[in-house]
């Protein structure tokens, strides 16, 4: 809840976030709206991970993210 948060806050033209947890891992979906800029979207949306993975226990591994397009 603490990184939906922070990333609703801290990533611009953001259309929704989904999220879910599956065996210790989870997965946040960002849809941003039509004709956002997406490069900074994921620029921010990294820089946020960045700083909420030093508020997770040691041994929390860094997000990977990915660019995704149906």
């Amino acid at each position: 809840m603490y990184s939906e948060f922070s990333l609703s806050a801290n990533v611009n033209d953001l259309e929704r976030i989904e999220s879910q947890t599956l065996n210790g891992v989870g997965i946040i979906k960002l849809y941003f709206h039509p004709g956002a800029q997406v490069e900074r979207g994921l620029a921010q949306a990294t820089a946020t991970s960045q700083a909420i993975l030093r508020r997770m226990p040691a041994g929390v591994q860094p997000p990977t993210i990915l660019r995704y397009a149906a």
